[in-house]
C-alpha cells in the first residue's frame, strides 16, 4: 500500500476513534471533502486542529522512518525528512482526485465486465486442457 494510502487510513482511523458508538464509527471510507474538515476539529487548546496533528505525526514517523531514528524521532535530522514528505503529498495525491470524479456506477459496471470476461477466459482455458 502506498504511503499516502496510509495516511489517508490513518485519517480514517482518527475518525472512527472519535465516533466510537455512533453510526459514524465504523466507517469504511470518507469522502474528500471531507479532509477540509480537519481543520474544524480543535484540540483542548482551542488552536491545534485535527489537520495540524494529522501533519505533525505524518512529519514525526516518515522522518523516524527515513533517518532510521528509533531513539529521538523529533531531531532536526528527522523534522527536515518528514517535512520533505508532507511537501510531496499534493502532487502525489493528484491520483486520489481524479479518482473521485469517477462514477461508482460506472465503476461496478466496468468491474463487473471484467469479472465476466475472466470467467470466459477462465472457462476456455479448461475446455483447452481438457
Amino acid at each position: 500500500m502506498c504511503l499516502e494510502c496510509l495516511k489517508l487510513r490513518g485519517v480514517l482511523k482518527a475518525g472512527n476513534r472519535m465516533n466510537v458508538g455512533t453510526n459514524h464509527g465504523d466507517a469504511h471510507a470518507f469522502k474528500l471533502d471531507t479532509l477540509l474538515k480537519l481543520v474544524d476539529v480543535k484540540g483542548a487548546d482551542g488552536k491545534t486542529t485535527l489537520l495540524h496533528f494529522v501533519v505533525q505525526e505524518i512529519i514525526r514517523t516518515e522522518g523516524a522512518r527515513l533517518s532510521g531514528a528509533s531513539q529521538n524521532p523529533d531531531d532536526a535530522k528527522c523534522r527536515k525528512l518528514g517535512l520533505q514528505v508532507v511537501s510531496g503529498l499534493s502532487s502525489k495525491l493528484t491520483s486520489v482526485k481524479k479518482s473521485t470524479a469517477m462514477d461508482s456506477d460506472v465503476l461496478s459496471s466496468d468491474v463487473s465486465k471484467v469479472s465476466r470476461g475472466l470467467a470466459n477466459i477462465s472457462e476456455v482455458v479448461r475446455l483447452i486442457e481438457t
